[in-house]
């Protein structure tokens, strides 16, 4: 996003926060001046999934431990942090205007606005097997996809009325 490469700390998440400083970072490659020395963000939480706003120059991730989302601005810096967003964030894609975050404890995605201020909708996914809960998420022709291994499901979610189609495999 935004001529850059975001790339998270290799750590992975954990129940447990990071106990040294390398987690709670990310890289920035600029893919414009491949010359260019990448920088590192230091972060007050741990990124797990990370995903870029084209229309706002925005990077947007989920944080594992916490139970939260943030935004970071690329140009300005600025954070700001979204708490109790999930049980467990961890997918997250931005389609137009719209943030979405799935929940890898819940059957659900969170959809968050990515401009203006708004507060969080939660679409529960139908689920047929349990537990259940959102491992990766997609945008593309007109739809967010969810995908629910353990219910062996991808769920398809019109982003304009909410509606969701279950595909069992």
């Amino acid at each position: 996003g935004g001529g850059s490469l975001w790339v998270a700390d290799p750590s992975g998440s954990s129940l447990q926060p990071p106990k040294t400083p390398e987690g709670l970072r990310i890289t920035q490659f600029d893919l414009r001046n491949p010359s260019a020395p990448s920088s590192s963000i230091r972060l007050g939480r741990h990124p797990t999934a990370l995903a870029w706003s084209d229309s706002t120059g925005d990077l947007w991730m989920s944080n594992f431990n916490d139970r939260s989302v943030t935004r970071r601005n690329a140009e300005s810096g600025a954070v700001t942090t979204y708490p109790h967003i999930a049980v467990a964030p961890g997918p997250v894609v931005v389609k137009d205007d719209v943030v979405w975050v799935g929940d890898w404890d819940i059957p659900r995605v969170v959809r968050l606005p990515a401009v203006g201020s708004g507060r969080p909708h939660f679409i529960s996914l139908p689920v047929t097997r349990h537990p259940a809960g959102v491992t990766s998420l997609a945008a593309g022709a007109d739809s967010i996809w969810a995908a629910d291994p353990e219910d062996r499901a991808l769920v398809r979610i019109d982003p304009k009325t909410n509606q969701r189609t279950r595909f069992g495999f």
